[in-house]
């Protein structure tokens, strides 16, 4: 190989590692019940389906979007994965994950789903990849 290939393989490796080495804060998770599922089967894309569902949070280039959702108390997240490689969806932070919910999204097209039935702000992370978080404010039924 030559140097400079050499030289620039080792700059995009300690990029992606300081990357999911960075640290960031977010509020606290407050008390609440929340049910997850996991879906083996992928969202059917457009052509399959003729109106081309879509996720309330799509993982893609190493990041949730979008990062911050409001929903109603008794509504459901689903997250879809469209990067092509192994991501989680972890309940809490990086060093404090509540056991929650902790869902892997193995490939492109895997999707997870939980429930969110109390009111609160629920903080969540990519357990691989912990710079990747996220947060699902949850408010009473108006």
């Amino acid at each position: 190989m030559k140097r400079s290939t050499i030289t620039s393989l080792g700059l995009l490796l300690m990029l992606l590692l300081a990357a999911c080495t960075s640290t960031g804060s977010i509020a606290p998770e407050s008390p609440a019940s929340t049910t997850s599922t996991i879906s083996d089967s992928s969202f059917p894309s457009s052509s399959e389906s003729g109106s081309g569902q879509a996720a309330d949070v799509t993982i893609e280039v190493f990041q949730f979007t979008p990062g911050e959702l409001t929903i109603q108390a008794g509504e459901s997240v689903t997250w879809l994965n469209s990067d092509r490689i192994d991501h989680t969806v972890t309940s809490g932070v990086p060093d404090t994950p509540t056991g929650r919910f902790d869902m892997t999204l193995p490939e492109a097209g895997a999707t997870a789903v939980v429930s969110f039935d109390e009111p609160g702000t629920y903080a969540y992370f990519c357990s691989i990849h912990p710079h990747m978080r996220g947060t699902i404010t949850v408010e009473n039924l108006s």
